[in-house]
């Protein structure tokens, strides 16, 4: 096993890397209208009643958070067994947090209240 973190094995994880912090600092709420999808489908009426702002943060602190912790666990994995374990560890991590992120974006969470 080749510990240097300069390692090839560790190639597609920090390509994964960079493509969800791309996300994460490149969505804002001037091309959220392009890029979002599902917002971008919206009406005007279920935009408005839709908080965006709220939306972003969670979208921003989810693409972080997926970064930071996909990782840990890849390099936590790796070290312990080996590449082919911390792949599909990896992957699987990916996966149940992206799950977790549809649940999320689809509840009633980011919905203005009515008054």
């Amino acid at each position: 096993m080749n510990l240097s973190i300069f390692s090839l094995n560790f190639l597609p994880v920090f390509i994964s890397n960079i493509i969800f912090l791309s996300i994460a600092y490149g969505v804002n709420e001037d091309n959220a209208d392009l890029l979002i999808s599902g917002y971008n489908t919206m009406s005007k009426e279920e935009k408005m009643n839709f908080n965006l702002l709220k939306f972003l943060i969670f979208f921003k602190k989810f693409f972080i958070n997926l970064t930071l912790y996909s990782s840990l666990i890849f390099c936590g994995v790796y070290y312990l067994f080996n590449v082919k374990y911390a792949a599909v560890v990896y992957t699987t991590s990916l996966v149940l947090a992206f799950i977790y992120f549809i649940i999320i974006s689809n509840g009633n969470r980011f919905k203005k209240m009515k008054i």
